[in-house]
């Protein structure tokens, strides 16, 4: 059985006793809460969610009033019939990945299902921030590409204020345009995305696979690109093109308002150094 299971720093927090070990009226008030290690326990755990396919990508978030927010996949596809690729031969099945939504409600957890993502294998990430209170995923979203591919190939939003219906961020790989042909080719966009939210400000960090990674050039000439704007409006901006960057992406504003993305480029290439781990920072706006 997997389960998503969220553990607490117990020692100095509301509810904690001053050997560290949850009070008794706490911990009897939240039945799902497990405390061991009697008087010196410095953690408490809760099961957020359990079941035989739970817990890929997990991400948290936690608000002004400390509650805290999950997101996260199934570990397993459905399979749901064949593909409608538009094709007659070699008709691929259709996998649906279950996209779900944990919070603390009373003495337990509210779970809620965000949507079930196309993909044949495993989801290529998800993240989750909030706007205010308000929970917004990150998840690639729409596809099949016809005649083609059997997944998803659009960036979306889940807003949960919007009934977690998909707001599509991006739709082809030209739209953050770098004038170069293998860069600006494709339709396959959303991968690995990094959200960060200022005020009214949106952020998100992607990789851009093309055609879908289906030839080699298509992971080994990926783009990270970022999408900036919010409410609707968004403008697109190579980051690091051509040259298989942007997977586990992360972003975040710092203090002075800049945007952070930290990134991994897996592409090993003789003569050039980029495999590896990233931080780049943007003093412009994504400009430069």
């Amino acid at each position: 059985m997997c389960a998503v299971v969220l553990a607490m720093a117990c020692a100095g927090a509301p509810g904690c006793g001053e050997s560290g070990a949850m009070d008794a009226p706490d911990a009897a008030a939240r039945p799902d809460r497990s405390v061991g290690g009697g008087a010196d326990a410095l953690w408490a755990t809760e099961v957020v969610d359990e079941g035989d396919d739970v817990g890929l990508h997990v991400r948290l978030a936690v608000d002004e009033g400390g509650a805290s927010h999950v997101a996260y996949f199934a570990t397993e596809g459905e399979v749901v019939g064949p593909c409608d690729l538009g094709v007659e031969d070699d008709v691929p099945e259709e996998v649906r990945w279950t996209l779900r939504y944990a919070t603390e409600a009373g003495s337990g957890w509210a779970r809620e299902e965000v949507a079930r993502v196309l993909s044949p294998g495993d989801p290529p990430g998800l993240d989750l921030a909030l706007d205010g209170s308000d929970p917004v995923i990150a998840a690639i979203t729409g596809g099949p590409v016809e005649g083609r591919l059997c997944q998803a190939d659009d960036l979306g939003l889940h807003r949960r204020s919007a009934g977690w219906a998909p707001e599509v961020v991006v739709e082809e790989s030209a739209q953050a345009a770098t004038g170069m042909p293998a860069s600006d080719f494709g339709t396959v966009v959303g991968h690995w995305p990094g959200l960060a939210i200022d005020g009214e400000r949106f952020a998100l960090a992607y990789k851009d696979v093309h055609n879908g990674s289906i030839q080699t050039d298509d992971l080994t000439r990926a783009d990270l690109e970022l999408a900036l704007g919010g409410g609707g409006a968004w403008s697109h901006v190579a980051v690091d093109p051509g040259r298989g960057a942007g997977s586990h992406n992360r972003a975040a504003f710092d203090a002075r308002g800049r945007l952070v993305i930290a990134f991994v480029n897996p592409v090993e290439e003789i003569g050039a150094l980029q495999q590896g781990l990233w931080v780049v920072r943007t003093a412009d706006g994504g400009e430069s």
